[in-house]
């Protein structure tokens, strides 16, 4: 993550009612955002039915574009969305067990494509 990034946890509650810590890590820079968190949902996490949500949210943003999910055999979705405000959003989310992985990059240009890949390529999943 380019800079020093402000970690935070922010409690949640599932859908099932179980809580649970959103822990968070951001870096802000003039031009562009970064952000990547992770949340366990428990066992009862529907892996599919949580991509296609995260999706869909997105897909109301703006234009979206899906690409190939980035991580053979594990659930996940990669997006760009072209949002309606001028914001260019970079999602990338990962499930690992009960665990959400989500890397998220917002800029006002769409010049960010290669810095964007390479904060995406360089995350690697903690184990729950």
């Amino acid at each position: 993550m380019p800079g020093t990034p402000k970690v935070e946890r922010l409690p949640v509650t599932n859908n099932d009612g179980s809580k649970a810590d959103l822990v968070q890590a951001s870096a802000e820079q003039p031009e562009v955002f970064y952000m990547v968190s992770y949340l366990d949902y428990g066992p009862n996490l529907d892996a599919y039915k949580t991509l296609a949500n995260l999706k869909a949210r997105y897909a109301a943003m703006g234009t979206m574009h899906s690409k190939r999910p980035p991580y053979p055999g594990q659930p996940g979705l990669e997006v760009t969305v072209d949002c309606h405000d001028g914001v260019y959003i970079n999602a990338r989310a990962l499930i690992v067990a009960p665990r959400l992985y989500l890397m998220v990059v917002t800029s006002h240009s769409a010049d960010y494509s290669s810095d964007t890949q390479r904060f995406f390529n360089s995350f690697k999943p903690l184990s729950p």
